[in-house]
């Protein structure tokens, strides 16, 4: 959930996307700074990776999908309002691996911009009250 403790995890480096097997917990903070008065579609895109895990794909508290390492499916639309284009974000990714893995390269990439749209208010987390 965003903005509870993660003081006690094992701090990591974005270019060690090594995991052993068990669960993984990776998670940062991102801040958009996308044009106003624009309707901008973003996904979240898995590249390459090694070994067989998956990643659950939670952005600010919302669970948004599941990528399975060496699946068909690897961009993951991330919907205005749980994706804040104004604000602050948390990604966090719970990775499973069954055997010594490499996840990703993650990143943020647009899937269209248009000029215009309805203005979109930020849907709260779950559980977490705002």
């Amino acid at each position: 959930m965003p903005g509870r403790g993660d003081r006690s995890w094992s701090a990591g480096s974005p270019a060690d996307r090594r995991v052993g097997p068990g669960v993984t917990w990776f998670r940062t903070s991102l801040r958009l700074d996308l044009p106003e008065g624009h309707d901008a579609a973003l996904t979240l895109r898995f590249g390459g990776g090694t070994g067989r895990h998956r990643a659950l794909i939670f952005v600010n508290g919302w669970n948004m999908g599941q990528y399975v390492g060496g699946g068909v499916q690897r961009d993951f639309t991330l919907p205005a309002g749980v994706l804040r284009h104004d604000g602050g974000n948390t990604l966090a990714l719970a990775v499973v691996a069954e055997e010594e893995s490499t996840v990703g390269p993650v990143s943020l990439a647009p899937v269209a911009v248009h000029r215009g749209g309805v203005k979109v208010r930020a849907v709260p987390a779950p559980g977490a009250g705002g």
